[in-house]
């Protein structure tokens, strides 16, 4: 009655796939290949470890590029704020140059620093 269980073709499949028996039907012995169990659980855990190991090399390139683009946005904001600080004195230096021709003084100024050189009246009906 047991020997019809084991003969069940569903039943065989099911031993062989879990390792209990061979494609041959007969049954394996655990203890004589305890040390090929051993080798396979062995290189199992080195796969595991190569691809943990891969994965975590993989995360570390994608935050290297994605720490390189902000690296990249963060720089093109600070030079789009020069440029902007710079079109911005400029323009005041402008105005400031507009408002003392109109004012009636004329102001030479160093071409390095923009710092004033010397401060004259234009007219000189002051004397």
């Amino acid at each position: 009655n047991m020997r019809h269980y084991f003969e069940n073709c569903s039943v065989q499949g099911h031993l062989c796939r879990t390792g209990q028996i061979d494609k041959s039907g007969r049954v394996i012995n655990l203890e004589q290949n305890e040390s090929k169990l051993f080798i396979i659980e062995r290189e199992f855990e080195r796969a595991e470890k190569m691809l943990q190991k891969q994965q975590k090399e993989e995360e570390d390139a994608r935050n290297i590029v994605r720490l390189e683009k902000l690296r990249g946005i963060e720089q093109s904001k600070k030079e789009s704020k020069v440029r902007r600080i710079k079109e911005d004195r400029r323009i005041q230096r402008e105005i400031a140059l507009v408002t003392k021709e109109a004012l009636g003084i004329a102001t030479l100024y160093n071409t390095a620093d923009d710092s004033p050189l010397l401060s004259l009246p234009l007219s000189s009906s002051a004397s």
